[in-house]
């Protein structure tokens, strides 16, 4: 098992159930809640090993931030939310930046 799913089952394995509520919809649907909503938008995203794609959204401002993952299948479920997104930016010195 690759370490990154490994890392997320670990977490995931200590959260309790009432936690994390999981909610589930066709991608779009969840796209237009989060934005009407939060007014958050998608800021960033990448497709797993396995097909599914995990994306970020953001307000502008970074006041609340969620992270989506869809699958194959069409369907979006809210995997993770909070406050206080924050951009990372590349130091100039940075030769691997």
């Amino acid at each position: 098992m690759p370490l990154f799913i490994s890392l997320i089952v670990g977490f995931l394995w200590t959260v309790s159930v009432e936690a994390v509520p999981v909610i589930c919809n066709e991608r779009k649907i969840v796209l237009e809640y989060l934005s009407k909503t939060y007014d958050e938008v998608p800021v960033a995203y990448g497709v797993t090993n396995y097909g599914a794609l995990i994306e970020i959204l953001s307000t502008p401002e970074g006041d609340t931030w969620t992270i989506i993952v869809t699958g194959k299948d069409g369907i979006s479920c809210i995997s993770f939310s909070g406050e206080a997104w924050r951009k990372l930016t590349p130091e100039l010195d940075d030769p691997d930046a």
